[in-house]
C-alpha cells in the first residue's frame, strides 16, 4: 500500500501494487475503489460554473483523460492479478484456496476484538461491517483531495472500519494503517514552502536616502 502511494501519480503503478496488496492480504482490496479514482475528480468543473458544457473541448479532454486513467487503473490491476494467480493455481486448487484464506479466516475468534470478547453482538458487527463497505464506496464515488495527503488519510480511514468489523484482530495488524497514518498526519509538515512575493515598490536607488537617514 506504501509502494501505491509512492507511485500514486501514476494509475497504472497503483492499479499493480493495488493488486499485490489485495492478494496478499484481502483487506487492502477495499482500497482499489479509492486508489482507481484517485485524481479523477481533479480539474472538473464546479456546478454552475458554466463550465460543465459537453461541447467544450477542455471538458472533453478532461473526460478523456479519466477514462484512460481508469482504464489503466484496472488493465495493470487484472493483469498483475492474474500473474500473481499462477503460482498460487498451480500449487492448488481454486478450492483449496478458498478453504485455507475466507473459511479460515472466518472460523477463527479473538478476544482482543469486542465481538470475540463478549459475543452475541452479531446484529452489530454487521451493521459496523456495512458501514465500513458505505465508507469505502462513498470516498471513492465522492470528490476529495487529490492530493497525497487526502489519499493516505482516506485509505487509513477505510483500513481502521474494516478492522473495526472483524471478528479477529490482533495488535500486529496496526502496521496495516499505521504508515497510512503517519503520511496523513505528518506528510502536510512536508509541503515546500511558498516563496515570499516581494511587494511593489519605489525603484532600488530611491531606498538609499531612506537608508542613510535611519542609520544617521
Amino acid at each position: 500500500m506504501l509502494a501505491a502511494l509512492l507511485f500514486a501519480t501514476s494509475a497504472p503503478a497503483r492499479g499493480a501494487f493495488a493488486a499485490l496488496a489485495g492478494l496478499a492480504k484481502f483487506a487492502p482490496l477495499a482500497l482499489a475503489p479509492l486508489l482507481a479514482t484517485h485524481r479523477l475528480w481533479s480539474g472538473a468543473p464546479r456546478r454552475g460554473s458554466g463550465s460543465g458544457d459537453g461541447f467544450d473541448p477542455s471538458v472533453r479532454r478532461r473526460a478523456r483523460r479519466r477514462a484512460y486513467a481508469l482504464a489503466a487503473f484496472v488493465a495493470a490491476f487484472v493483469v498483475v492479478g492474474a500473474l500473481v494467480w499462477i503460482p498460487a493455481l498451480s500449487g492448488d486448487s481454486l478450492h483449496t484456496i478458498y478453504e485455507r484464506t475466507v473459511v479460515y479466516q472466518a472460523d477463527r475468534a479473538s478476544p482482543f476484538s469486542v465481538w470475540g470478547l463478549y459475543g452475541g453482538l452479531g446484529g452489530w458487527q454487521q451493521a459496523v461491517q456495512i458501514a465500513a463497505i458505505v465508507l469505502a464506496v462513498s470516498l471513492a464515488l465522492v470528490p476529495r483531495r487529490g492530493d497525497l495527503v487526502g489519499l493516505a488519510a482516506a485509505c487509513a480511514a477505510v483500513i481502521i472500519a474494516l478492522q473495526l468489523g472483524i471478528e479477529y484482530w490482533f495488535y500486529l495488524y496496526i502496521p496495516w494503517f499505521f504508515g497510512l497514518v503517519m503520511l496523513a498526519l505528518l506528510g502536510r509538515f512536508s509541503a515546500s514552502p511558498r516563496p515570499a512575493t516581494v511587494a511593489a515598490s519605489s525603484p532600488a536607488r530611491s531606498s538609499r536616502p531612506a537608508v542613510a537617514v535611519s542609520s544617521g
